[in-house]
């Protein structure tokens, strides 16, 4: 038979080789856990400096536009009104209504401040008679000859050709605060 004392010595034996697998077990437990913590940041870097190195790229790319477009700056901001001049450019559009076959009447809404490149806008509403395909080449012809006004919404009672339509237009005028001749141009 088994002594006693053997008995004491065998549960504390088997008792340390227990604690012994129970502590080296929680230790490869979290040596995993910062193993995987270490690689998730790893990873989070290598996105982070991937996504640098493609904003770097697009910078350059933007750079590069910016050198290709400073020559014809000048000639862009010398295209677009001064805020001075938006008045006229509702009299042109009431000439080219007339010569399209539509009456307007045009009125100026809000105006949102020039940006640090001088680019401000004027909202403006325009009522609208014609037949239905007059107001459609007008509006073809405000798209084509100017640029710096963009359409928000059209609504026309009748596009029938035969039909003599009411409509309103609503839209911006963009202008220029810094024309190229105070030597500031709107792409610095």
């Amino acid at each position: 038979m088994v002594s006693g004392e053997f008995k004491k010595q065998l549960w504390i034996v088997g008792g340390s080789l227990l604690g012994i697998i129970v502590v080296a077990f929680i230790f490869v437990i979290l040596f995993r856990l910062n193993i995987n913590n270490e690689v998730s940041a790893i990873q989070a870097l290598q996105s982070q400096k991937n996504q640098s190195f493609s904003s770097a790229q697009e910078f350059a790319v933007l750079s590069d536009g910016a050198k290709i477009i400073r020559p014809y700056e000048s000639l862009v901001s010398d295209l677009m009104p001064t805020k001075d001049a938006v008045l006229s450019v509702t009299k042109s559009l009431q000439t080219l209504g007339s010569q399209n076959g539509v009456a307007l009447t045009t009125a100026f809404g809000q105006e949102a401040p020039a940006n640090a490149h001088g680019v401000g806008s004027i909202s403006f509403s325009a009522s609208l008679n014609g037949s239905g395909s007059s107001i459609a080449q007008f509006l073809q012809a405000i798209e084509k000859n100017y640029f710096y006004i963009v359409v928000t919404s059209v609504d026309v009672a009748s596009l029938d050709p035969a039909k003599v339509g009411k409509g309103t237009l609503t839209g911006k005028i963009f202008f220029n605060n810094n024309p190229s001749s105070n030597g500031r141009g709107i792409f610095q």
